[in-house]
């Protein structure tokens, strides 16, 4: 007799988990789990270690003793392989500490000092009258930075725990790069409606600004990039392999508004926020 596709299914289980020996009945609610654990999320993304904690609840209803002394025996040794390939990967990565560092230094002592020194590259006379706005922008930065800062330390501590300490460091130097240097591509993408409004209408005046400023504004932006080019050479590594690489998806005019809206964000106290060592 044909066998069913779910019996096929399940026998494919058993083969699967056969250091187990499940009976055909435990191979069933192992297939219910399975599917679960298989079918696409569109909105959250679970971590290796949720679905390790995810797998140990359903196994624990589903095992006698015996089984769960095997089951115990190849997760712990899983668990301890991919402890230690993050802790090498971590060490593969930590040079780009320095590189982190490095950019918030030239943020710190060379960059932003000549903004804010420069006759109001940052504020410049024709934005008086939009104080409110600008204000409220910035505000509304301010929140945005506890925000994202809060994303990245909880995913960095659902995707790695304490066993990436490089990836950590970086993740908080990071996050203090955009409280120096307003990144007003992500702010823009994570906006409301209200604040969307107030930010498209301040971009619409940029055309208000002197010549001049643009000119400074844009001698800045190419400065900036420079270094960054410069100093990513320094710790780049050539990838052996197939990989893929980023290009700028901004057209050049994009990216001048992008950064004349960062500049207008800029805050000289670095939004309350502290480096770190």
């Amino acid at each position: 007799m044909e066998k069913s596709e779910h019996q096929l299914n399940v026998e494919s289980i058993r083969e699967t988990y056969h250091y187990l020996d499940l009976t055909f009945s435990q191979a069933e609610k192992v297939l219910e789990y399975e599917e679960l654990r298989k079918a696409p999320l569109s909105k959250h993304i679970i971590s290796i270690w949720e679905e390790w904690d995810y797998e140990l609840l359903v196994f624990e209803g589903i095992l006698n003793e015996n089984q769960r002394v095997r089951f115990d025996g190849v997760r712990n040794e899983l668990y301890t392989q991919y402890v230690k390939n993050c802790t090498v990967q971590d060490e593969e990565i930590a040079r780009w500490t320095d590189f982190h560092r490095a950019k918030n230094d030239y943020l710190k002592n060379n960059l932003i000092p000549t903004l804010l020194t420069y006759p109001s590259p940052v504020f410049p006379p024709v934005f008086h009258a939009e104080r409110n706005k600008i204000d409220y922008l910035k505000a509304s930065y301010k929140a945005f930075l506890h925000e994202s800062g809060k994303e990245a330390v909880v995913t960095h501590v659902r995707l790695f725990k304490t066993y990436a300490p490089s990836r950590w460091k970086q993740t908080l130097l990071a996050h203090y790069t955009k409280c120096l240097l307003p990144d007003y591509w992500a702010f823009e993408c994570a906006m409301d409606v209200p604040t969307k409004a107030v930010a498209q209408y301040l971009k619409k005046q940029l055309y208000r600004q002197t010549a001049e400023l643009v000119t400074f504004q844009n001698q800045k932006l190419q400065d900036y990039k420079a270094f960054n080019r410069s100093t990513y050479e320094k710790f780049y590594q050539t990838i052996k392999g197939w990989h893929a690489e980023t290009i700028n998806p901004f057209t050049e005019e994009d990216e001048k508004v992008h950064w004349a809206m960062s500049l207008l964000l800029l805050d000289r106290d670095a939004y309350g926020f502290r480096g770190i060592d």
